[in-house]
Parts: C-alpha cells; structure tokens; sequence
C-alpha cells in the first residue's frame, strides 16, 4: 500500500525564518502540512517508530498537490539527508540560513523559554552544542551530497526581511507552487522569545507536552497551547519590554569558536557576499 509522505521538506536550522514558513504554507490552501502538528521530528528525534508511524500524519496527495514538512530541527542532524533520501527519493530541499552568531543565540533564548538549559550563554553553547546548527558550510555540504546542489535551495533571512514577497516567490518557484499573495501579518517582524516565569515548571510541561507527541496525541497540546497556559507557562512578549539581544563581547567570542571560518567557506559555496557575518 502506497504511504502518504510530503513531497518537499523545510529543513531549517531552527531560529532561522521556519515559522514563518510555516505560516505562509498554512494560509495558502493548496499546500498540505502535517495533520495536527507542526513538526513531526521523524527523521531525527522518532525514526524508530517506523515510516507508517510518520505517513499517518499526511494525507493523501492528488496528482500535483504539494505537501510538506517544516522540520527545522532536521538540518543539524547529520543522519537526516540520507535517511529522507533513502524514505522520500530525490525531493526538493529548502534551507534557510540566518546570521549564524544571532542564530545561535537566539536558540538558546528558545532552549531557555522551555526549560531546556539553565545554563549561562557560553556555557550552553560548549556543553549543548548550540554551534552544530550554525556550522552552515559543514553541514550544506551534507545535503549537497545526498540530494545534489540543484535540489537544495538555500535562501537567507535577510532577504525575507528585505523584500518577503520576492523571498516567497523564490520558494515558490523552487517548489514548483503558483505565486501568492502575502498577508499583511506576515510583512513584519515574526516571533520573537520571551522568558518563562519558572524554569522547573516550564521544563516539566515541556517533558510531557513531547511525551503526548511521541504518542501522537496533538489534540490534546493543541488544545492547551489555544488557552492562556502557555503564555503563563512559556511567558510571551510584551509590547515595550526589553528583548535580550547577543553583546558585541559574545558575539565575537562565538565568530573565534568556527563561525567566521565557517561563513568564509559558505562565501565560496554560495558565491554570495556574506561580510556582515563576520564581524
């Protein structure tokens, strides 16, 4: 019997434009998303469950519908492009790419938020990891090898802040879907972190929210995220309230630790000016 799996895949690295992607193919009507879920973490966090356990999230697409995961997570894993190769064949991948220093950090506010580290900055970065996702050239090249350069297209978040309609329309192009039109909303800034009240409580609902996850029990996190709890659990962003911002000090200690080797190298890749990185 023939699974319903997406037909292209979003693969991130988190903090880097996947929300609003993931808006922009939810208010589209001819673009199919993952039933009742926002990630499925298949290929990373759940692929032990089993190729039927991730189909039974898609529905089934008729001929020249497209269907896709916004699965940000994905990019830093190196076990990813081939295990997607290996389960979806030859399918169109998007990267999106963000300023690796302020991506970095901005991942560890998110972490913060839902109670996955209490440790200061540095130390999260050295002991979690956090510089993997932001190691942009080394991991391209991984999806390059897999999928082939013409089946990878990598866009930058700073052209989405420049000019979002042409930014869409790119991916559009690439995905082979019809031009649409932006909504206002998604014209400005998108998503920004807010602190949690409480660390342990944070961490614990964040525990068992992916607990009811790996059951595929979305109705249930669904339901509670459409209440005032998450904002009283995760916090949420208040009009004229200061938002943490990475120091210069932070930001060029994290440019010592690979990042700028990094960026030098993605220049060449991408053939593209990426200076701005870099200091």
């Amino acid at each position: 019997m023939k699974r319903n799996l997406p037909n292209s895949l979003i693969v991130g690295p988190r903090k880097a434009g996947t929300s609003w992607l993931q808006e922009y193919f939810a208010e589209r009507g001819d673009v199919l998303l993952p039933r009742g879920v926002k990630e499925t973490f298949f290929f990373d966090r759940y692929h032990r469950k089993g190729l039927d356990w991730y189909a039974a999230h898609f529905k089934t697409v008729a001929l020249g519908q497209c269907q896709i995961e916004v699965a940000p997570t994905y990019f830093e894993d190196p076990t990813c492009p081939d295990r997607i190769h290996a389960a979806l064949g030859n399918i169109p991948i998007v990267v999106t790419l963000r300023d690796p220093a302020e991506r970095t950090f901005s991942l560890y506010q998110h972490l913060k938020r839902y109670g996955e580290t209490r440790l200061e900055f540095r130390d999260a970065v050295q002991d979690l990891g956090l510089l993997t996702g932001s190691l942009y050239a080394e991991r391209l090249q991984d999806w390059w090898r897999v999928f082939g350069k013409d089946r990878v297209l990598v866009v930058v978040l700073q052209d989405l802040a420049r000019d979002p309609v042409n930014f869409a329309a790119e991916i559009d192009r690439f995905l082979g879907l019809e031009p649409h039109s932006l909504p206002d909303r998604l014209r400005g800034k998108f998503y920004e972190n807010a602190p949690a009240p409480n660390y342990w409580v944070a961490r614990i609902t964040n525990i068992v929210a992916q607990t009811f996850r790996s059951f595929r029990l979305y109705g249930v996190v669904n339901f509670l995220k459409a209440t005032p709890i998450k904002s009283i659990i995760f916090g949420k962003p208040k009009a004229g309230s200061p938002i943490a911002t990475l120091s210069a000090q932070d930001r060029t200690w994290l440019l010592s630790k690979g990042l700028r080797t990094d960026v030098d190298l993605l220049e060449t890749m991408l053939d593209r000016d990426l200076s701005g990185w870099k200091t």
